[in-house]
């Protein structure tokens, strides 16, 4: 299953950005925090993307190189609490989705009420049972992903830029973060 929400594309112009490497998905939740309380707009701010959301990937790159790397893929930041919530939407509505359909299912083909609430709950139960499974096998290979990438030399935030004195203020909350490597390069179009 490919993760293609998660692409993202540029549009051709040059600028600079800020890079780091976090220590944890901890460090990274307090960075995302951090930067998106300090003006910056979850658009400017960049993770590695992975391909597959059900199945773990392996980093063949030392996420120094990955970090400087023009090519490398990247995904919108997505905290433990978007996905957290994202469960419990799909779960839910899934659920009740199913609820309904195996109660009308029930009732057209002549079952009483009683026997459709019964239906409803037991295939309502076990759809969300299964999507809620789903749900933490994803938010577990996020969580590999992550660990994978501060098991590499740490996991790498880019900072896009957009104004001037936004390089410094960067890299002093990168500081404050503890992250390594951290540094300003050019993006874009010769990138």
């Amino acid at each position: 299953m490919l993760l293609q929400t998660e692409s993202r594309e540029d549009d051709g112009s040059t600028y600079n950005e800020v890079v780091g490497l976090l220590r944890s998905s901890r460090d990274l939740e307090a960075a995302l925090a951090k930067f998106t309380s300090s003006g910056w707009d979850r658009a400017d701010l960049s993770l590695l993307a992975r391909h597959n959301v059900l199945l773990p990937e392996h980093l063949r790159t030392d996420t120094v190189e990955l970090a400087d790397n023009p090519a490398a893929e990247r995904a919108s930041p997505v905290s433990h609490t978007d996905v957290r919530q994202g469960r419990a939407l799909a779960t839910g509505m899934i659920g009740v989705v199913a609820a309904f359909a195996a109660s009308a299912v029930i009732v057209v083909n002549g079952g009483s009420a009683l026997l459709a609430v019964l239906g409803a709950l037991i295939v309502g139960g076990i759809v969300i049972a299964l999507v809620a499974g789903l749900g933490y096998r994803i938010g577990n290979v996020r969580r590999q992903f992550l660990r994978e990438q501060a098991d590499h030399k740490g996991i790498v935030l880019w900072v896009k830029i957009k104004k001037p004195g936004d390089e410094e203020k960067a890299q002093r909350i990168f500081a404050r973060l503890g992250a390594r490597n951290v540094h300003v390069h050019e993006r874009g179009a010769a990138s």
